[in-house]
């Protein structure tokens, strides 16, 4: 098979911005030369290619104006099947993102080392500007098993290079003439400017998402952190008015100061879980990974909790059953991944147990497990248990207090540092979150100043 000349690509700057243009340049070609054949076929469509154009430069939907150009490049050039291959960012992999035609289903992907730049004597099927497949590539094959006779390529181009390939393939035996070759390549053309404004459009949304996200982070940090002052002063001061008391001998006012503290560490322990999160959520958080005793770290949290979980009539049990117990880990950010789990056991479990265990697994990686005989999960907010400010009862008439960010800033901490995080639970027959610590943390997008 005859291998078609490089070719090259008509650009839309040629013809002006309008699709007048395109109309009158493409009409003047193909009203003269050899091929008129062709060239009256082709004038049938540049109604149909101006109007395509027209709406590419008015911002009609992208994957709507792709089907079009899709079906045009089809019919136009009398072929079986055509289809927009588009390479993804950062790689060299060339995936189908729209197709059209009913002969034969077309291989989804393939890499750009599967083409390779033919001779004039190349046996596979050619592609307009030169390149045709690898003997050893899939895309080959797929041309084989389907008597793929023929097959063209236009390049769609962008600023920073080859943005992707518009392909149409036959089972007849025929050579694309240079007319059919142009006009396919106005067509790649106009591709080409809708996929750039789309990809302008995308970096300008995930650009404002982001600054909202930064935005909203900012709020929280500010707004917790005007609370978290003056709240400190409010705790401060009940104990001293407690002291004082003490000492007079007055204990009248004891279990009023006592209720002011516990809702005063319940609104703190808020406040943090909510500075903590904006903190990692905007990239603000001050990593420090070291080397921390994890069962030490245990233990101690086990025993500040232990109080809350007696004044409920629970059992807390605490296993070590490793003897390694040192991780490299943010300090603070251990001490959620094991406190956020434990409160919200102690928290859900009406009666029974609260159980923590550190323990090697048999592939010799530490694991934490937590588990309880409370409320449990149901199968559809387990789905969504680890999304922040996400509760399985919400409303103002919730039987359980919280924010809803427990085990979304676990798995964050727990991720920053390159552990994983599981949760396994059924409704009515408690909850089990497991932790299993890595070999090193994973912090690639947060300070580590």
């Amino acid at each position: 098979m005859e291998t078609s000349p490089l070719h090259t690509p008509t650009s839309l700057t040629e013809v002006g911005d309008t699709s007048g243009g395109l109309l009158d340049l493409a009409a003047s070609r193909y009203q003269t030369g050899n091929e008129r054949g062709v060239n009256e076929n082709l004038i049938d469509y540049l109604a149909d290619l101006a109007a395509l154009s027209s709406q590419a430069q008015h911002g009609m939907d992208a994957t709507g104006i792709i089907g079009w150009a899709v079906t045009l490049a089809r019919d136009a050039l009398k072929a079986d099947y055509c289809a927009l291959y588009e390479i993804a960012r950062g790689s060299q992999r060339l995936t189908m993102r729209q197709g059209g035609g009913w002969r034969f289903a077309l291989t989804g992907e393939f890499d750009l080392d599967d083409v390779v730049r033919a001779d004039a004597a190349a046996e596979p099927p050619f592609m307009v500007d030169g390149l045709a497949p690898d003997v050893s590539s899939g895309l080959l094959g797929f041309m084989h098993s389907h008597q793929v006779s023929a097959g063209v390529n236009a390049r769609i181009e962008s600023p920073h290079g080859l943005r992707g390939l518009l392909a149409v393939y036959t089972t007849r035996g025929r050579r694309f003439l240079p007319a059919e070759l142009d006009f396919l390549q106005l067509i790649a053309n106009i591709i080409g400017t809708v996929l750039t404004s789309e990809s302008v459009a995308k970096e300008c949304d995930e650009a404002a998402s982001l600054q909202a996200a930064r935005l909203k982070s900012a709020f929280l940090a500010n707004t917790t952190h005007e609370i978290r002052s003056p709240l400190n002063v409010i705790m401060g001061y009940t104990e001293l008015v407690a002291e004082n008391l003490a000492e007079a001998g007055d204990r009248s006012q004891v279990r009023y100061l006592e209720a002011v503290k516990r809702a005063g560490r319940r609104l703190l322990s808020t406040v943090e879980k909510i500075l903590d999160y904006a903190r990692l959520d905007s990239g603000d958080y001050v990593f420090r990974p070291e080397p921390v005793d994890s069962a030490a770290m245990l233990t101690a949290i086990i025993e500040e909790h232990r109080g809350s979980a007696e004044e409920k009539g629970l059992t807390l049990m605490c296993g070590i059953d490793a003897a390694d117990n040192v991780v490299l880990f943010d300090r603070r950010c251990l001490a959620n991944v094991i406190t956020n789990p434990l409160l919200n056991a102690i928290k859900f479990t009406e009666t029974g147990y609260v159980s923590a265990r550190l323990f090697r697994t048999l592939a010799g990686k530490l694991k934490l497990e937590i588990s309880d005989s409370g409320i449990g999960m149901g199968r559809a907010y387990l789905a969504r248990a680890f999304d922040p400010f996400s509760q399985e009862d919400s409303g103002t008439a919730r039987r359980f207090e919280g924010v809803g960010l427990g085990l979304a800033l676990t798995r964050r901490c727990a991720e920053l540092n390159g552990a994983s995080i599981e949760v396994r639970s059924r409704k009515g027959c408690g909850t089990t979150v497991s932790i299993q610590f890595g070999d090193a943390p994973a912090a690639v997008s947060v300070s580590s100043r």
